[in-house]
């Protein structure tokens, strides 16, 4: 598996793991796949957790879509919601 091409949405699962691990308080991310080359593919990220330029920049291409504001707005609309009781 290493070295080998896994394409922008292994890529990106990749991001996502490191991204997660990189906060203080998170101790661990679960994963679920059931094509083995996949699962191979996520571990190969825990020999280097260290988040590169490249991947910085997809996050801050991602962080600026709209379809991904309109997600955090919503989520956060949601989240500070006040609940009636």
């Amino acid at each position: 598996m290493a070295g080998q091409d896994i394409g922008i949405r292994g890529k990106l699962a990749q991001i996502g793991i490191k991204r997660n691990l990189s906060y203080e308080e998170v101790g661990s991310v679960v994963v679920s796949t059931n094509n083995p080359d996949h699962f191979v593919s996520n571990l190969e990220v825990l020999e280097d957790l260290k988040i590169t330029v490249e991947e910085e920049q997809i996050i801050g291409k991602i962080k600026t879509a709209t379809l991904f504001k309109a997600f955090e707005e919503r989520n956060t609309r949601e989240f500070f919601k006040e609940e009636s009781t």
